[in-house]
């Protein structure tokens, strides 16, 4: 009976080893400039598969056959992308090469202490995501860059930093999001409006882990997301970014419901120049996606405007307005209709459409005087939330903040940084 036992299990690991149809990738993370082997780089092919390499920098990960995009990490190292195409039950080996980011500790932030400081100074962990990683990833969608940051994650719309609280019914979200130097939480829920973040003009995102409500208050108990958006250098900057596609049949067949292909679309402008003494700042982006699920499409658009003027008679003196402002019309479901033909479509019933638009409006003015700082920002923020079918749950809901923050540095080591905020 034990030799049976043996022969029958050694023939379906057999049976098992020759019906598997994936390829597989071996090779080696290693620092261009010395030539050794990296430990812990990370090599990630989807958003759930990666591996990580070991002590003499080397991985082995199996992929599915055809073309993979293979995105290759480690901390002070700049990241690349490769596309790699693997034959079926197949074998490749290749090395990868990573160039040393040592400028990291030079860069510049200002969400840690509300004041501006270089990396190396601090003393809470921060990751900080430049506009490259926008397009050497390919991404549109703010959630989607967020997730690719070690340490925080972005499910159900809610941010959560090292596994801590996100969201919290009648308190608003416990990671703060910062637009500028200011809250872009809706007035309303105080949730955190991805939807009309300006990724289009972003200079740098600052991504504070740990509590930070001494500096920020009861909503950055969790942390801190901060976007920055950019100024215009000597030359003008213009970029265009497009992109298409159809959603493919399910696996099952059972599950699929259209007739037509389901496509999405998605565009975005932005453009950057100074005029003078004048500073612009511009983007758009339009959003068109019929989704591969019944009940679920969605159609929105933003825009954002910067404008920035340096005084001619004292050139420290620098004042301006920003406005971001979008809207969304989206279909969102809570049931599907059943787990065997319905999978992918809606209960009807459960179905709710959704009409909004969100704004704000920043005035602002920055002054500096020898070693002494003033600066004042203002927000005022509009939302409306229109539901056809459900109108008892229309909600419109306004909000201003302002600051003004004074700092002073005294010696290269003590610096004083005070301000008063309002908000209504």
């Amino acid at each position: 009976m034990f030799i049976r036992t043996v022969f029958v299990s050694l023939f379906l690991l057999t049976a098992s080893f020759l019906a598997w149809s994936d390829g597989f990738v071996r090779g080696k993370i290693y620092d261009l400039s010395s030539g050794a082997g990296l430990q812990d780089a990370t090599v990630q092919v989807r958003r759930n598969l990666g591996v990580s390499t070991g002590p003499d920098g080397t991985f082995f990960i199996r992929l599915n056959p055809g073309k993979n995009l293979v995105i290759i990490q480690h901390i002070g190292y700049r990241t690349i992308s490769r596309e790699l195409t693997v034959n079926d039950k197949d074998t490749l080996t290749v090395d990868f090469g990573l160039e040393a980011e040592a400028e990291e500790i030079d860069q510049v932030v200002v969400s840690a202490g509300r004041m501006e400081q270089r990396v190396a100074e601090l003393s809470v962990s921060m990751s900080v995501i430049k506009p490259a990683a926008l397009t050497s990833l390919h991404i549109s969608d703010t959630k989607e860059l967020i997730n690719k940051t070690p340490g925080i994650e972005v499910l159900d719309g809610q941010a959560s930093i090292r596994g801590g609280s996100g969201f919290s019914y009648g308190a608003g979200s416990r990671v703060l999001a910062l637009l500028d130097g200011l809250p872009v939480m809706s007035a309303d829920a105080g949730n955190i409006r991805w939807g009309f973040l300006p990724l289009e003009n972003i200079s740098q995102i600052e991504i504070i882990k740990g509590a930070s409500s001494v500096a920020y208050g009861s909503s950055a108990l969790n942390g801190v997301i901060h976007f920055r958006t950019a100024d215009p250098g000597n030359q003008p900057i213009t970029r265009v970014y497009t992109e298409a596609g159809v959603f493919g049949n399910p696996a099952n067949p059972d599950w699929k419901w259209w007739d037509t292909p389901r496509r999405f679309y998605t565009a975005s402008a932005s453009h950057l120049q100074k005029f003078g003494n004048t500073s612009l700042g511009l983007g758009i982006n339009y959003l068109d996606d019929n989704g591969y699920r019944r009940l679920n499409d969605q159609r929105s658009g933003r825009i954002s405007l910067k404008l920035k003027q340096q005084s001619k008679q004292t050139e420290a003196l620098y004042y301006g307005l920003s406005f971001n402002g979008g809207t969304t019309v989206k279909t969102d479901f809570v049931l599907w209709e059943d787990a065997y033909t319905g999978a992918l479509k809606h209960d009807e019933s459960t179905a709710i459409q959704l009409h909004s638009y969100f704004f704000t409006l920043d005035p602002f003015f920055d002054y500096t005087s020898g070693h002494s700082r003033h600066e004042f920002k203002s927000r005022l923020q509009i939302s409306h939330n229109k539901f056809p079918d459900s109108e008892q749950n229309n909600s419109d809901a306004s909000n201003f903040y302002s600051e003004y923050q004074y700092g002073h540095v005294f010696t290269e080591k003590i610096s004083l940084n005070a301000g008063i905020s309002e908000n209504y």
